[in-house]
């Protein structure tokens, strides 16, 4: 099928265009088991993209597998999110574990690759995880490191000249101000 935006507005952001949608339903439940969005000139604000997006939960995890090129119409600079995948577990019934890997490529500043070698835990209570270590790694072996510190707090280390250790140490920042 097919979804139309015209003016659509939720949490104040606008979308207009088309997205063209593909997946199997399970019937028992009326639940999405897969879903697939596909997009061309998609526009949200002051950003134009096209790209997919694909969620699986077919599993005992579910998977959210992204890629598209946003364009933001004002500065004419295009940022593109490939192979991204997100990967959320459920631990029990109140948590889950949720892993990240990808590519984001910035205009200004170029690609770096994500990912999460501590997986992040949130539980059902919480806003932010209280536990994990999102890491990107650029050009020049340069790494960046944000830690969550507990359900309220993040800190972050960079490795800023590529020789393997870390140069740069924030203090702890609160999650509701990021």
């Amino acid at each position: 099928g097919t979804f139309v935006f015209s003016q659509y507005c939720d949490s104040g952001i606008t979308i207009t265009g088309s997205v063209d949608v593909d997946g199997s339903l399970e019937p028992t439940t009326g639940v999405f088991d897969m879903i697939n969005f596909n997009f061309d000139n998609l526009t949200s604000d002051d950003f134009v993209m096209s790209g997919a997006i694909s969620v699986d939960e077919e599993g005992p995890s579910s998977f959210i597998a992204m890629g598209f090129l946003a364009e933001d119409t004002v500065s004419d600079k295009v940022y593109w999110v490939r192979d991204y995948v997100m990967v959320v577990t459920e631990i029990d019934t109140a948590d889950v574990h949720v892993s990240l890997t990808g590519v984001f490529y910035h205009p200004d500043y170029g690609y770096v690759n994500v990912s999460t070698p501590d997986p992040f835990i949130f539980t059902s209570t919480d806003e932010w995880p209280s536990s994990g270590t999102m890491r990107c790694e650029g050009s020049g072996n340069t790494t960046a490191s944000l830690t969550a510190v507990g359900n309220r707090s993040y800190r972050i280390e960079a490795d800023t000249n590529g020789d393997a250790a870390d140069d740069y140490f924030s203090e702890i920042r609160l999650w509701a101000d990021l």
